[in-house]
């Protein structure tokens, strides 16, 4: 029997006030409004395939991760782009990752980021291109 699968199109942009931080990315999955989280429900997974990121002028730490109580928040990715210096954001792309969100009742997944020597903020952007599997 095949499995079910169906490509997923994941996509958030913050700009961070400060860089107390970190902030929850909103997430786009298919071009849905935005949403602090993604539920993964039972009998789902959700497999992260490439991830891309933006952010930071000096440098951005962004944080895959996943609850499976729908609470309690665990990293599953650390990322981090390294800026210039200047006014330019410096980009990251990750293809192949290959995490695999196993769904349940629960299950959520979020991207956070931080800019923490970017005091005045700075913007961030994240792509996940994913699918999901039955």
């Amino acid at each position: 029997m095949a499995d079910a699968k169906a490509p997923v199109s994941i996509f958030g942009t913050v700009t961070t006030p400060d860089a107390a931080g970190p902030y929850t990315i909103p997430l786009s999955v298919n071009g849905a409004p935005p949403a602090a989280t993604i539920a993964v429900p039972t009998g789902t997974n959700l497999v992260i395939s490439d991830i891309s990121m933006l952010g930071g002028i000096t440098f951005g730490n962004f944080f895959l991760q996943q609850a499976n109580d729908g609470v309690t928040f665990f990293a599953i990715g650390l990322f981090k782009t390294v800026g210039t210096g200047f006014t330019t954001q410096s980009q990251l792309n990750s293809p192949r990752v290959g995490w695999v969100v196993f769904g349940g009742p629960s299950v959520i997944v979020r991207v956070q980021v931080s800019n923490p020597a970017d005091a005045g903020g700075a913007g961030a952007s994240v792509t996940l291109r994913a699918y999901t599997e039955a």
